[in-house]
């Protein structure tokens, strides 16, 4: 794309040479290392290594880009300053989009070249490796080691250098294409460059636009970000693991509570006995009572169950009596069974309040007036324990939320990648 002119800055110790298309000043602040320049004001490729300044070629105004380090700027990364002194675009093509990306090229005459690349707001720094990675495979796929670090392999494309500016260590060319494939460790980068027969290595590694702003020194706000970068750190496996360590603290409090609670309450049997009511001659039988037993707790509702051990025993009406005011507290009928060797009722009160209480019992109106023995039951059911396990549930939302968003940031990194959505 086309833009303004931009004027290179003059450094002192820089050498100035002019350009033999325009006759502009461009500023070689790569001393002997310096093979090509490009011209800012041209775009003309000069061979800074003959005398002559033999123009090599040239690049298209159109494709014009403007870094946003302009060349001459300076910067410490580290306690190591550097120098921008060229600008690149690279473009691969994929689907027929074109995907472009700037690398700045820095130099310090004793530590050498490092590069800055830029793509979509997202940086790294770049060095050369001196040593060659070995290939391996990880998870079924391509990997490559560097040291003691395994790099899966994330893309292979063609690149083509679209636009120039300032000078470079090698012989720039128009439209000049390399092939490359990209490893990541994230936030760590490897890249494999294959150029005519020539083959390069460099590592790099992730570095938030703020970083480079502040190594700078420049003013305003470093480009927007946009999307994943291929070896963005993700801000999670660290929540992550603070979260399910945080969760696993607190599940050994909850198992606590949870054992304090099944102690505390546990079911009670108040009360077990068998009571015969036996009519007289054409007679019913009279209301009859159990045995007497304490309630304590204001909380207690209590379940009565009576059983007939022989299935024609008369019908029994039941209710709970306070021994202490006679109080009569009726009982609900919850369950009702028929079986050929008898039959059986469970009944259901609500809160009571503490004292002695016994369960009577009245037949229902039977013509027949029949005797019967039943087998009655007093207990308290043990409190449910639903609150316990819903704050487990509680416990676990955060955890499992922050798992689930970091499994989508790899989905998404890796949806750019030559093995689609798969992490």
């Amino acid at each position: 794309m086309s833009g303004p002119v931009v004027e290179p800055a003059v450094v002192k110790g820089a050498k100035p040479i002019t350009c033999p298309n325009c006759g502009g000043t461009v500023e070689l602040r790569g001393f002997a290392h310096t093979r090509t320049a490009v011209c800012i004001q041209c775009l003309s490729v000069i061979d800074a290594t003959s005398p002559e300044l033999q123009i090599l070629a040239r690049f298209d105004e159109q494709m014009r880009a403007r870094p946003v380090l302009p060349l001459g700027t300076r910067g410490k990364f580290g306690e190591v300053p550097y120098e921008v002194i060229g600008f690149q675009v690279r473009t691969t093509w994929s689907d027929g989009l074109a995907y472009s990306w700037h690398e700045y090229l820095l130099f310090n005459p004793y530590a050498g070249f490092r590069y800055l690349t830029l793509y979509n707001g997202h940086w790294n720094f770049v060095r050369a490796l001196a040593g060659v990675p070995r290939y391996t495979i990880e998870a079924g796929r391509k990997a490559a080691v560097s040291g003691t670090v395994t790099y899966r392999h994330y893309q292979h494309a063609t690149a083509t250098t679209t636009f120039v500016m300032g000078e470079f260590p090698w012989a720039v060319q128009a439209g000049e294409q390399v092939e490359f494939d990209d490893f990541i460790a994230p936030p760590r980068v490897l890249s494999r460059e294959v150029s005519a027969g020539e083959i390069n290595w460099s590592g790099g590694d992730y570095i938030a636009g703020v970083d480079v702003w502040k190594a700078f020194g420049l003013a305003g706000e470093p480009p927007r970000v946009d999307g994943i970068s291929p070896n963005q750190p993700s801000p999670y496996p660290q929540k992550v693991r603070h979260l399910w360590g945080d969760f696993l603290k607190l599940a050994v409090v909850w198992l606590g509570v949870l054992l304090l609670f099944n102690v505390i309450s546990t079911g009670r049997q108040f009360l077990s006995e068998t009571v015969r009511m036996t009519p007289a001659e054409g007679v019913a039988a009279p209301a009859a009572f159990t045995g007497s037993f304490d309630v304590k707790d204001t909380e207690s509702a209590l379940t009565v169950e009576v059983k007939a051990t022989d299935s024609d025993a008369p019908a029994l009406q039941a209710s709970l009596v306070d021994r202490s005011t006679s109080r009569t507290v009726p009982l609900g009928l919850v369950e009702q069974g028929q079986k050929s060797s008898g039959w059986r009722d469970e009944y259901r009160s609500g809160k009571l309040a503490p004292g002695t209480w016994a369960v009577r019992l009245e037949p229902e109106v039977n013509e027949e007036k029949r005797p019967g023995a039943y087998e009655i039951k007093v207990r308290r059911e043990a409190k449910g324990a639903g609150w316990v396990w819903f704050a487990l549930i509680l416990l676990l939302i955060p955890p499992i939320v922050a798992t689930l968003q970091a499994s989508g940031f790899e989905s998404r990194r890796w949806s750019e990648s030559d093995y689609g959505g798969g992490s």
